[in-house]
């Protein structure tokens, strides 16, 4: 019975989980404008991909690429809300550094 009851709070703890990231998302793809251009760039691309036709191979670096930008731009919004958070002796202290930072990213997309 105990290892009954244990299983199920891990399981809702689980489902809160991704209850919590699925929400994230949702607050990501709303209120950010560049999840907008992104996502945007995602549909004219893969449109794009089925009427040239790539390959599957090719389809796959395409939808690696597409997790990955989506991905550098969430973390990017969540270092940049973070730093909005700071107070403004700390963000003058240190926002060069973190927007320098925070900037060199820019480079590998």
């Amino acid at each position: 019975m105990y290892n009954e009851s244990k299983t199920m709070d891990e399981l809702q703890k689980r489902i809160k989980s991704f209850a919590y990231a699925f929400t994230g998302i949702g607050s990501f793809l709303r209120k950010e404008h560049n999840a907008w251009i992104h996502c945007i760039a995602i549909i004219i691309v893969t449109i794009t991909g089925f009427i040239i036709g790539i390959s599957r191979m090719e389809w796959v670096a395409v939808l690696l690429c597409f997790g990955l930008v989506l991905a550098a731009e969430a973390f990017n919004t969540a270092i940049e809300r973070l730093e909005n958070l700071c107070g403004y002796d700390r963000k003058v202290l240190h926002s060069r550094i973190g927007y320098h930072i925070m900037r060199q990213r820019e480079l590998y997309r």
